[in-house]
């Protein structure tokens, strides 16, 4: 499975999806209730209708978008999954925050137009004095191992040194927020994806990781949605193969990370020996060394039976 897609299923959950917002976004507050988000269209165009009468619309596809109703107040939510750094990204970003504004103008106009409720400049626009917009917030979550370097404002994308300043203040900069799972801090959330972004985090840490499962309990009894998400960031699919081993066997629980964490450390021992079992014996050959010898070398230094140091002469 592609982690674009496994990370995007990940996050269509609610109480994960308000769980981000909340702690990244928001610093913490609970500004957004899981129970108060509904799915919207993820699908959205931009373009006009030609002086032929044919339509020449562009397609754009986000990756989960949401409405949050909190009292009267709503707000639009979208997130971006990206496992690769998105040079283009304020751009993207403000073309899908964009068309969401659009499709909330179309949608106001067609009820003015069945109402025929407007007169004057109001009617030209469209969109009265006392209509309104609901507001957007895109935020990417990005899971790439090196830092983000990308531009994180439409400003960065510019030759903003050379841009003289009378022109500067009346070019509009678009901002975008940016997470990096394996970079920024995850103790503000209170789901697993604080368990997902600090296994991801200290990934390359053997000691850290190993403090980390001691700190935390959680990582014993990972839901499977969890414990799927990391197996596929971390390039691990045999993990969900073999995931009867790791989960609660028609017990109370959860999958136990800690375990298989110890069963990749030992599969990558075991990979990194039988590598150094065959370079040795590779080497031996080019020097001349009789097969004898080179047998017995593997035997003493792996203690292999004969059958199995064989294997690694054919």
């Amino acid at each position: 499975m592609r982690k674009d897609i496994i990370t995007t299923e990940y996050f269509q959950d609610n109480e994960r999806f308000a769980d981000f917002f909340n702690g990244y976004v928001f610093q913490g507050k609970r500004i957004i209730q899981p129970e108060h988000l509904t799915e919207q269209e993820i699908r959205g165009a931009m373009g006009r209708t030609g002086d032929n009468g044919k339509s020449d619309r562009k397609y754009f596809y986000r990756d989960i978008l949401k409405k949050s109703c909190q009292g009267m107040n709503y707000l639009l939510l979208g997130i971006e999954n990206q496992s690769e750094i998105h040079y283009a990204m304020p751009v993207r970003n403000m073309i899908y925050d964009a068309i969401a504004y659009d499709e909330q103008l179309s949608g106001i106009r067609k009820r003015h137009r069945q109402i025929q409720d407007l007169i004057g400049a109001e009617k030209l626009s469209g969109f009265s004095r006392n209509d309104y917009l609901i507001p957007v917030i895109t935020a990417v979550i990005y899971y790439g191992k090196e830092p983000w370097d990308g531009p994180r404002d439409l400003f960065d994308m510019f030759r903003i040194s050379h841009m003289p300043k009378e022109i500067k203040k009346y070019v509009n900069n678009y901002k975008i927020t940016v997470f990096g799972a394996r970079h920024d801090k995850a103790d503000c959330f209170q789901t697993e994806i604080r368990q997902c972004f600090q296994f991801l985090q200290y990934e390359s840490d053997r000691e850290a990781l190993r403090n980390l499962f001691e700190r935390d309990k959680a990582y014993q009894q990972l839901s499977e949605d969890t414990f799927k998400l990391l197996s596929i960031l971390l390039g691990e699919k045999s993990l969900i193969l073999n995931k009867r081993r790791y989960g609660p066997d028609g017990k109370e629980g959860g999958y136990n990370m800690c375990k298989a964490f110890d069963d990749m450390r030992l599969e990558g021992i075991k990979i990194g020996e039988n590598r150094g079992i065959k370079k040795m014996a590779c080497g031996m050959k080019k020097l001349g060394v009789s097969i004898d010898i080179i047998l017995q070398a593997i035997m003493d230094s792996y203690h292999l039976t004969k059958a199995e140091a064989e294997r690694y002469l054919n």
